[in-house]
């Protein structure tokens, strides 16, 4: 569900209508090339789109050059608006051959294939021309996007290259079917027809399939052309020590603000801070989409500075800006900053220690799965992960990666993309161990990084294919009953995506839309276990809240969520997934002073000192009510 907001300015809607204008052009061209391109007659939208000289036909050529268009003007890259106001200009010259019908100006027969639209329509197509060249020159300040630092030169060599191979497939399939070799103007035309400028019936003696391959091999000429021209330039902001130091002084001080701020320091984040330091955006560029997770992180009187820091960087780069993950105070911020467009992604669970009793009759499935678990031996352990040996830590490291799901590993706005590092001593690890003949076996992991002082996010989640059953449903009781000893008050356990859906099908009267989304999803399931994880995390009886995904225009979606898709896993992307890089021991040394300034701030360490014999009974009592027994009975009480 989409969030309005005012309006954007009117440079803004302009650049999203001509940008939405190839859009169009570029799904109506691909339509007609696949169902109407043996058409002999120019069909209605051919005559539309050449009025406003945007160069739609019947060729997958004109397809790719419509695609690479629009996603250069979606990047807001200057190469754009020229490419666009060069048609306008090329529609002048039509206008001119149509005015001067007997003049022999050069590559006429290239806007043959149009059809007869018409003098008029192409008089007509001359004022449009006019006052889009004018507009365009209104809205240039919207297109600020540069080019790759080279990339005139790579496109220049790929582009000789493959219009050398271009004419050389010609030249040799001209020779396979017996016209002359010598014939130059029947391999230009062939090559012409190609690109969706001369008409079949000027290319006699050539056969159809001849044109379809020589057509393939210059559609791979200019995409690969065009795409190397257009790729996007690598960002100045990447990881580096000193920033990672940076973001985690920030989440000392404002690390409560949002469950999934410690991911911000993923190391294959790049961040851009706001000028005075307080605030910053940490994002990763995939697929020209320059894709921010969850909320800004710092002080919020300084997130509009940093995400305008961001957007500035994006255009610059002709990035398309896009938000995954962020809360509903992050969206609001991210709207109200750049006019971006909210749509809701799902739900995050998150579990109150308070309020979790497993006595409750709602909680009994859980309740049995940790009575089945606890009958077969298996004990839990909470502890910090600064507080495990060595060998332990490697072992719980080795088996998180020997029971991931897949080859891949996902997630990247609710995953830390590391286990057992250095500088992550105060991420939460809880272990299951089963008694074995060679002693206690792990038997399942749960690791949660700090969300501020008192509440943890969950990152990973593992178990042994031969783990007994309920042994999840044990770690998170156990954690839930030991939070009040470890300071903890909240616990976001998992992300949910579309969450909305399923609970909606599932109520009285739900319409037939709702019931259609949910099974459709459901079958997804199987890949991406999307019911599966809802099931899982609502018999918790968490608290749902809602997180979205912030975008600039709609006809980015596609491009967004591959980049999205990408980045979190679900779909193969070239490139290892994740970043290396380590913090050296200075910057570790300042990471446990920081560490050592926030817990001096720290409200909750200002109260009554406890004992450990104290802290011991409450662990006890607390273990007693997770387990549905009272801890002062009235009976005994009433002794």
């Amino acid at each position: 569900m989409g969030t309005r907001h005012p309006g954007p300015p009117a440079p803004h809607r302009s650049a999203r209508l001509l940008t939405g204008l190839y859009a169009a052009a570029t799904v109506v061209a691909l339509v007609l090339t696949l169902v109407a391109r043996r058409r002999p007659e120019p069909v209605e939208f051919e005559a539309v789109f050449g009025l406003l000289n945007v160069p739609v036909a019947r060729t997958f050529v004109s397809v790719v050059v419509l695609a690479l268009v629009t996603r250069a003007l979606l990047g807001r890259k200057r190469i754009g608006l020229w490419l666009a106001a060069l048609f306008q200009v090329l529609g002048l010259y039509v206008g001119v051959v149509a005015l001067v019908p007997a003049a022999r100006l050069p590559l006429v027969r290239m806007w043959e294939s149009r059809g007869d639209l018409g003098r008029g329509l192409d008089i007509a197509a001359m004022a449009v021309a006019v006052a889009a060249l004018w507009w365009l020159r209104r809205i240039r300040a919207e297109f600020t996007g540069r080019l790759q630092r080279g990339s005139w030169w790579v496109a220049l060599a790929a582009l000789a290259i493959g219009t050398a191979v271009t004419l050389g497939v010609a030249w040799g399939l001209l020779s396979a079917v017996g016209a002359p070799r010598s014939e130059v103007d029947t391999i230009v035309g062939t090559v012409l027809a190609a690109f969706g400028g001369v008409a079949r019936h000027a290319l006699v003696g050539v056969p159809e399939w001849v044109v379809e391959a020589v057509a393939v091999c210059a559609g791979l000429t200019i995409l690969t052309t065009v795409a190397l021209f257009l790729a996007s330039a690598r960002p100045g902001s990447r990881w580096s020590p000193d920033r990672e130091v940076a973001l985690r002084r920030l989440l000392a001080r404002h690390g409560a603000d949002d469950s999934l701020g410690y991911f911000a320091t993923r190391r294959d984040k790049a961040s851009v801070f706001s000028p005075d330091g307080r605030a910053a955006v940490t994002y990763r560029v995939l697929a020209g989409v320059s894709l921010a997770s969850s909320d800004p992180v710092g002080d919020p009187d300084s997130w509009r500075a940093a995400i305008e820091a961001w957007r500035s960087e994006a255009r610059e780069f002709g990035w398309v800006p896009a938000v995954l993950g962020t809360s509903e105070r992050g969206a609001r911020a991210y709207a109200a900053t750049g006019g971006m467009r909210v749509l809701r992604l799902g739900d995050e669970a998150v579990l109150d220690p308070e309020r979790f009793d497993l006595r409750r009759a709602s909680l009994s499935p859980v309740r049995h799965a940790v009575k089945r678990a606890t009958r077969a031996g298996v004990t839990v352990q909470v502890r910090r992960q600064r507080e495990l040996p060595p060998v332990e830590l490697a072992e719980v490291v080795e088996r998180v990666d020997d029971w991931r799901h897949g080859d891949t590993e996902r997630g990247f706005s609710m995953a830390l993309g590391r286990q057992g590092d250095p500088s992550d001593g105060d991420v939460l690890l809880v272990t299951a161990h089963l008694d074995g003949p060679g002693g206690p076996q792990l038997v399942g992991v749960l690791g949660l990084v700090p969300w501020g002082r008192h509440g943890v996010s969950l990152d990973v989640m593992r178990r042994s294919p031969d783990a007994p059953n309920g042994v999840t449903e044990l770690m998170v009781s156990e954690l839930l009953a030991q939070a009040h000893p470890l300071g903890l008050r909240r616990l976001s356990l998992n992300f949910c995506l579309f969450r909305a859906v399923f609970e909606d099908a599932e109520r009285l009267g739900s319409g037939s839309l709702t019931r259609v989304g949910a099974s459709v999803l459901g079958r997804l399931d199987r890949f991406w276990q999307l019911e599966r994880l809802y099931r899982s995390n609502e018999k918790f009886e968490p608290t749902w809240e809602p997180r979205f995904l912030c975008y600039d225009d709609a006809v980015s979606l596609p491009q967004v969520a591959v980049a999205a898709g990408a980045v979190e896993g679900f779909l193969p992307w070239p490139g290892p997934r994740g970043a290396g890089g380590a913090l050296d021991a200075p910057h570790l040394a300042e990471l446990d002073a920081i560490a050592a300034e926030a817990r001096s701030h720290d409200p909750g360490t200002l109260g009554p000192r406890r004992t450990d014999q104290f802290r011991h009974r409450a662990a006890t009592v607390d273990r007693l009510r997770a387990a549905g027994l009272d801890a002062y009975p009235v009976a005994a009480a009433a002794k």
